[in-house]
């Protein structure tokens, strides 16, 4: 008699269950019996990635009859290719909660979305990135998903050819990031205009230049009864400069700008709010207007991500300039003054690994009183979503 029917199956699946993240010691069991083969898959397929045409045709080969491959175990997809999608398979993969959605348009030729449309009735979780595509390809892909309520937009959608008129309305109950570069205005429209609103608990707003803030607003306004997590990413800065959202990589020329005061008043469920500063250089005038918004008796925490050029600079207090200088100590005052009245400290974080103790030096120089009072806390690692 075998080990493995001395035990109760149930004893065995949680074993298995023990190394959903050892995928060596998963493949190992998978192949110990067929009673251990299924449980074993179960992690082993719960994510499937297609780094590119190879990839799909492997998989073609290995599962031929989509009927009989172990797609119905992923859960989440990652797809980053160029010219197609596995089409015979897509319905195989009937339980993706999570698309990462990476597309390469070939010779501007863009990838047929439509294939993708509604391919699985669980989806909860888009995240995807596209240099150029159309409108209302990525709208139409985005609306197909009537689960649908958590959304990262990423890229450069052409002008639309006709009026996209959605045929369902998502949820969009969960968090929402729009980078669309170099304006939302036309994306934040469509989402504003859904017959069955929008209720994001959570936005991440990338700040690329002036035009952002109508939208933003309008964002913040629209979701004010059910936000709870803001964060707002300012870029605004007049050189070239790399950004990463999601899985693409732009290079952008940012318009320098004039910064407008970023009113939080309506958002009166706030809990949590992360102010990120692009440079050094930039105004931070637009995060006291901010902070002195804000309305809401639920807010537990304030995070502010310092800029990587004030970490990176061994002397960054002689390389401020008066006007900014005098900015951070506004910032300061205010901060002071609301979290008096709080009882959590401001969470102050490095752009970028540096030395704890340069780091501290340098946030002591920027917000004097809060250090003093200890009403900060200060760490030099980010912790990534």
């Amino acid at each position: 008699m075998s080990a493995s029917s001395r035990l109760p199956p149930e004893l065995w699946d949680s074993i298995i269950d023990q190394l959903r993240d050892q995928p060596g010691a998963l493949k190992a069991c998978s192949i110990v019996s067929k009673s251990w083969t299924a449980r074993s898959r179960k992690h082993i397929f719960s994510t499937v990635e297609f780094k590119g045409d190879l990839d799909i045709v492997a998989w073609q080969n290995v599962f031929a009859d989509p009927s009989n491959s172990p797609a119905h175990h992923a859960l989440t997809l990652i797809m980053n290719h160029r010219r197609g999608f596995p089409v015979n398979h897509l319905s195989s993969f009937c339980n993706v909660t999570r698309l990462f959605l990476h597309v390469h348009p070939v010779e501007r030729c863009p990838a047929p979305l439509a294939q993708l449309y509604g391919f699985t009735p669980l989806l909860k979780s888009l995240h995807m990135t596209f240099p150029i595509l159309p409108f209302n390809d990525v709208l139409g892909l985005v609306y197909s998903f009537p689960l649908l309520d958590d959304l990262l937009l990423t890229g450069m959608p052409l002008a639309p050819d006709a009026e996209f008129i959605p045929l369902t309305s998502p949820t969009f109950s969960g968090s929402l990031c729009l980078a669309v570069f170099m304006e939302m205005r036309a994306m934040v429209d469509h989402l504003l205009t859904l017959p069955g609103g929008i209720h994001f608990r959570e936005l991440i707003l990338p700040w690329i230049c002036d035009k952002d803030m109508p939208s933003m607003m309008d964002l913040i306004y629209v979701c004010s009864g059910s936000l709870e997590i803001l964060q707002v990413l300012n870029h605004t800065k007049r050189t070239f400069t790399f950004v990463s959202i999601g899985l693409l990589w732009l290079t952008l020329l940012v318009e320098g700008t004039t910064l407008h005061p970023l009113d939080l008043s309506f958002a009166v469920y706030l809990k949590s709010i992360v102010f990120r500063c692009g440079a050094a250089n930039l105004s931070v005038d637009w995060i006291t207007a901010a902070v002195e918004s804000i309305k809401s008796s639920h807010l537990k925490e304030i995070t502010l991500h310092m800029p990587g050029d004030i970490t990176a600079r061994e002397n960054a207090e002689t390389q401020l300039s008066t006007a900014v200088y005098a900015q951070w100590m506004a910032l300061d005052g205010v901060l002071v003054k609301y979290l008096t009245t709080r009882s959590f400290k401001l969470k102050v974080i490095a752009a970028s690994e540096t030395d704890r103790d340069a780091f501290e030096a340098r946030v002591e120089h920027l917000l004097p009183v809060l250090f003093a009072k200890k009403m900060l806390e200060v760490t030099t690692r980010i912790v990534r979503g």
